[in-house]
């Protein structure tokens, strides 16, 4: 059995001098780290336990229907289901993008004029789809329309994400559909999907790949938020500001250099500024104020491989 935030605690803090304790703390807070980290579950724990009672609990897209609820990406019906096979639609999914872009805000989602004969102003959807075209990361047809209520296709939905990443069409050698399809497998994001280009999507499925856009680096810098280089940026959901990954290594009570609410992580030195407390052994997805913690969203038990 592997377990991968634990070996990477172990590295982290046996081949630094960071922490500056005696020998005896240091082998104390390890033996405490590995109970902690074997009590919580180990692989597999995280995020396994449903919010929706139409999710089964062990399935390749249960993780990602409950880490996207918990960060507000998607969410259920009025009767409290998922519907994890519903067909999604080009403004629903367009309400997704945006919300996993973070850029949900009220003035990006108000009911709003758009260029679309299909979307009037009084629409739901008209704020998100406006935002969505205006990033870039949807277009419309050449007769003027949306299309609101058409089925997302696999080649839409996988275009979207990449754009998303911040690659332009030019940054893809070969003619659309393809060149994208092509690049979403080399990012590993299609992983298990065996769709064509016009497959329709189900709810399940855009979580899935949502789930991995996350923890995908980004390229560019690109207008739906920053990004690294074209070599390989940052992950998505901390380019957007949407959340970060952070292992907790030590606190004031292990490590004397930290002060009180201070913790030292795999990313560095951060302060608490939530009344969450955040535990040695685990990591953490964090929303970030430059250093300080301003919203810790859930505490896992190993790093989540997306």
């Amino acid at each position: 059995m592997k377990y991968p935030a634990f070996a990477r605690i172990m590295k982290l803090s046996l081949g630094s001098r960071m922490i500056k304790q005696p020998i005896l703390t240091l082998k104390r807070w390890i033996a405490s780290a590995l109970v902690l980290f074997l009590v919580l579950g180990g692989p597999g724990s995280a995020f396994a336990a449903t919010s929706f009672p139409d999710v089964p609990e062990d399935t390749a897209w249960t993780t990602a229907i409950n880490r996207l609820a918990l960060l507000g990406i998607i969410n259920g019906g009025a009767d409290g289901l998922f519907h994890p096979d519903s067909i999604v639609t080009r403004e629903q999914f367009s309400k997704m993008a945006i919300s996993a872009a973070n850029l949900a805000t009220s003035d990006n989602v108000k009911m709003n004029a758009t260029s679309f004969s299909d979307v009037p102003s009084i629409r739901w959807s008209s704020g998100y789809v406006r935002t969505a075209v205006q990033k870039g990361m949807l277009t419309g047809f050449p007769d003027g329309r949306f299309r609101p209520d058409s089925a997302i296709t696999y080649a839409q939905a996988l275009t979207v994400i990449i754009r998303m990443l911040g690659y332009a069409d030019g940054d893809l050698p070969g003619t659309w559909p393809q060149n994208f399809l092509a690049k979403a497998s080399a990012l590993k994001l299609t992983t298990g999907f065996k769709y064509s280009a016009n497959s329709t999507m189900t709810r399940k499925d855009c979580a899935l790949l949502l789930n991995r856009l996350l923890g995908t680096d980004t390229k560019l810098s690109a207008a739906n938020g920053p990004s690294g280089s074209s070599s390989g940026g940052i992950p998505y959901a901390e380019s957007t500001g949407l959340f970060k990954t952070v292992i907790i290594l030590a606190d004031s009570s292990v490590d004397r250099t930290l002060d009180a609410g201070e913790v030292r992580t795999d990313g560095g030195v951060l302060t608490n500024g939530t009344s969450t407390p955040m535990a040695i052994g685990h990591d953490y997805m964090v929303m970030l104020d430059g250093t300080t913690v301003t919203k810790v969203y859930q505490a896992n038990s190993y790093v989540q491989s997306f």
